[in-house]
């Protein structure tokens, strides 16, 4: 039975894709080793796709604090760009990628759960990713635990952490959070990652939330 809820996620994957989130908002808050927030970064994407389908993001505006630092943002990103290979993300890198299932270490657990109101059953999972940026090439492993809705088999919500951790970074943990649009079984709704890394003695927090908006089909999109 669990075998089958979780083909049932794949089969779901397989229908949502072919979309891409259009727009993205990711905040930032940086916290003190007594967890009091010091800055808040919020900026704001628009996501386009390139020639191997991973989603590549430009920059639509970027405050640091409530102060609009967009201009010295976009200067700083393409900076990065001459120097070295920018880090993108692409959705079909997932655990519940039909065509990536060799990948995937899966353990059914016996814990069931609520979230949203909807019953659903835990998967303890590592899953081999592909790394890309800076650490293209890099062996990179996915470890964490998924939850499943019962009997649909609809992903509810996705946790886990990177082995190793990015540089600097001690701690790190990330939720991610999916929910029906529309005519879609379902989409990725919102990442939310918190952690901690620093440089010798000092030690900083930090937590963020990317949420996703404006799903659109690869093609015609």
């Amino acid at each position: 039975a669990a075998d089958d809820l979780w083909r049932k996620a794949t089969a779901l994957f397989s229908q949502i894709e072919e979309l891409y989130p259009g727009a993205m908002n990711v905040r930032t808050e940086m916290l003190d080793r007594n967890g009091k927030v010091t800055s808040v970064t919020e900026l704001r994407f628009a996501n386009t796709l390139g020639e191997n389908g991973e989603v590549q993001s430009e920059l639509v505006s970027a405050l640091e604090d409530s102060r609009d630092v967009t201009a010295a943002r976009r200067a700083r990103r393409q900076e990065r760009r001459g120097k070295r290979e920018e880090a993108r993300f692409s959705l079909s890198d997932s655990p519940f990628n039909p065509k990536r299932q060799e990948r995937l270490d899966l353990h059914p657990s016996m814990e069931q759960g609520v979230i949203a109101g909807r019953a659903c059953r835990r998967f303890d999972f590592s899953y081999r990713m592909e790394a890309n940026g800076p650490r293209k090439g890099a062996a990179l492993v996915q470890r964490g635990m998924a939850w499943l809705e019962q009997q649909s088999g609809r992903p509810l919500k996705l946790e886990y952490t990177f082995d190793p951790l990015p540089r600097r970074v001690k701690r790190l943990w990330t939720v991610c959070l999916f929910e029906p649009e529309e005519a879609n079984p379902w989409v990725m709704r919102e990442i939310r990652a918190e952690g901690q890394g620093g440089i010798l003695f000092i030690r900083k927090g930090f937590r963020m939330v990317t949420r996703f908006e404006a799903y659109r089909p690869v093609t015609g999109g």
